[in-house]
């Protein structure tokens, strides 16, 4: 094989690597977005859920302990 040949495909190669790079970092770019509406959200239902918190009530405790639960395990 050629010189010019072999770095033609290295070229071709190293774009196309190039181009599965950029289309993971778009993945995890849209990934990380979603995630930070998820945990805006989640800590909206934590904010409410202390607002209309009462010691007799499990169930509400429940559900807070959960999101809370969920919410610091969310990057």
């Amino acid at each position: 094989m050629s010189t010019q040949r072999k770095q033609k495909k290295r070229d071709l190669s190293r774009q196309a690597e190039e181009d599965y790079l950029q289309q993971t970092l778009d993945v995890v770019k849209d990934n990380l977005k979603n995630y930070g509406h998820e945990v805006s959200r989640m800590q909206e239902d934590i904010d409410e859920m202390l607002a209309h918190y009462h010691d007799n009530d499990t169930e509400v405790l429940t559900i807070l302990n959960n999101t809370v639960t969920m919410h610091d395990h969310f990057p």
